[in-house]
């Protein structure tokens, strides 16, 4: 059942990954609790696998709580769904949208200004980091995704969104 799970390296783990490549080289495959990682500790190996025979190796795994549809049925979103060529044709249309020129002025735009504002709000309180990033985040994320401008002091709406998000992800 537990599998590798002791010869999982418990910090620094890219350090720890790196070193398996010295003794089992470029690929590296444990089971934990049942699941099967593959470690790959080499740039020619993650271009041929996952870039040029990504239709082979590139899958999410199937969540039935996420997938089946008398449950959550999320297979429509471009993020939970798995390898098929309506995903192939999603995942085109969100690269060729999020690679124009237009929409990366846009963004590197929102992001400047949200920086700008954290860089003031350290100044002005700088023992509310924590608050600071908060907002900065959640304002470049909901700025970007919903087109809309979370004034500072103002976290309503982060502060939902935050727990939407932590209710989805939640195993209690």
């Amino acid at each position: 059942l537990l599998g590798n799970l002791f010869d999982v390296p418990r910090s620094c783990e890219y350090e720890g990954y790196t070193k398996w490549k010295e003794t089992y080289g470029d690929i590296a495959h444990i089971k934990v609790f049942g699941k099967h990682i593959i470690i790959i500790n080499s740039v020619k190996v993650v271009k041929e696998l996952l870039e040029q025979c990504s239709a082979i190796y590139s899958n999410r795994p199937y969540i039935p709580m996420v997938h089946d549809s008398d449950l959550m049925d999320l297979n429509w979103t471009f993020i939970m769904q798995r390898y098929t060529s309506t995903w192939k044709s999603d995942c085109h249309l969100f690269v060729h949208h999020f690679n124009s020129p237009m929409v990366k002025t846009s963004y590197s735009l929102r992001q400047m200004s949200s920086t700008h504002t954290l860089l003031q709000s350290l100044l002005h309180s700088p023992m509310e980091l924590d608050v600071s990033i908060r907002h900065t985040i959640g304002n470049m994320l909901l700025g970007m995704v919903y087109g809309f401008d979370v004034q500072p002091g103002n976290v309503s709406q982060i502060d939902y969104s935050s727990i939407k998000s932590n209710n989805m992800y939640s195993t209690d």
